[in-house]
Formats: C-alpha cells, structure tokens, sequence
C-alpha cells in the first residue's frame, strides 16, 4: 500500500516586498534574496536590530558570525552579567572571570572553570583565582572571621590547582600561629605532625615529584 501523503501545513501568502515594508527591510530582503549575507547584517547592525544580525549571520558562519558576534557583545555585554560571563566562555577568556568576578562568588567561579576550563587551562585558572583569595586575606586586617574564610578558600584553589608550594606556604602560616597558642611541646608536636601528614598526602595525591632529590 502506498504512503499517504502529509497533509501540507497551511501558511499565510509570502510577500518579499511588502507595501508598507520599511526602505530597510526591503534592503535587507534583497540581500537575503542575492545571498549577500554580508550586506544583510551591516543592514541590520546600522538599524540596531542585533538578533536579527545574529540569525542572519548564523546562516553565513565563518568570519561573519564571529564579527557579528564581537560586535553583539561590545553593544550588549554591559547590559547584563550574564551576557559577559558569555562573552569570556564563547571567546575562550575564562581569565577575565578569573580576574574580575566578586570574591564573595568564588565557588561559581571554580564551578565555570570546571564545566568550560580546558584540562591544560584549568590549574592555571584555579591558582589564579587562589592568588587573588590569598592577597584578599592578607589585606583584610579588620575582620578576622572574613580574613580566615579568605584563606581557606584560597587554600582549597590550590588544592584544586595542584600548586603544592602555595598549599604549603599557607600551611606553614596555620602551623605557626597554632604553635604560638600552644603551651606544651607535646602539643607543639603533634601540630608539626599535622602539618607534615598534610604535606605528604598532597604530594601523594598530585603525584608530586622534587626535582632536587
């Protein structure tokens, strides 16, 4: 037995140029129409109509696409933080998040860098991050609750970086300020022990390896 046909979806009657159509969009429907796909979204970027400049663009790809897209950024970006935050993951400068998003946000930043950070980039990243954490809390001098939250989060970038030296160096810090509160070289003992079974669990972790021994 034969397929039957589809039934045709009914639509309304097409017409390029319409008699009330804009000089613009006439313009713009003849570029469509000569596949000047070029011509179409300068159109439509001269007119400020940016997402029919996105579509148009799509339909090209290539340089344009991209064009299009920097040029859609720089006019709409600062309008909202989400499109910036876009704009860093579509050209690839997680950096910029890095560098300028709010502390108080840091563990959504980790959370962009683990779902769009490549392998490669993605310690270098989180140390950065641990860097700017570790300056916050060595200038906060007023607020020791704020001061200490600051350098557990910089501690936990660095431990997501893999950066022992940094680990470490923090480490140490806590260590020393621990010793001056205890009394008992007991105590002052198993502080350093402490610090030590950190360290060699870390180094074990990341595979770490001392060139100098």
């Amino acid at each position: 037995p034969q397929t039957p046909l589809v039934p045709a979806i009914p639509r309304e009657a097409l017409r390029l140029y319409p008699v009330d159509s804009s000089d613009t969009d006439k313009l713009i429907t003849r570029s469509i129409v000569l596949g000047d796909f070029e011509s179409a979204v300068q159109l439509c970027l001269d007119s400020e109509r940016l997402s029919d400049a996105l579509l148009l663009a799509i339909c090209s790809g290539g340089d344009l696409l991209a064009r299009t897209q920097k040029i859609y950024f720089e006019r709409q970006a600062k309008k909202t933080s989400y499109l910036r935050l876009l704009e860093s993951i579509m050209s690839e400068d997680l950096s910029s998040v890095v560098e300028t998003a709010s502390l108080d946000e840091w563990t959504s930043v980790v959370v962009v860098l683990c779902t769009f950070a490549r392998t490669e980039q993605f310690g270098v990243l989180c140390e950065a991050l641990g860097l700017r954490l570790e300056d916050a809390w060595k200038a906060e001098n007023d607020d020791i609750e704020k001061s200490n939250a600051y350098r557990r989060h910089a501690t936990l970038c660095y431990l997501a970086s893999g950066n022992l030296e940094k680990v470490s160096n923090i480490w140490i810090i806590e260590q020393e300020q621990e010793a001056q509160e205890e009394k008992t070289e007991a105590r002052l003992g198993a502080s350093l022990q402490k610090l030590i079974e950190k360290v060699t669990v870390f180094r074990k972790a990341i595979g770490y390896e001392d060139d100098s021994l």
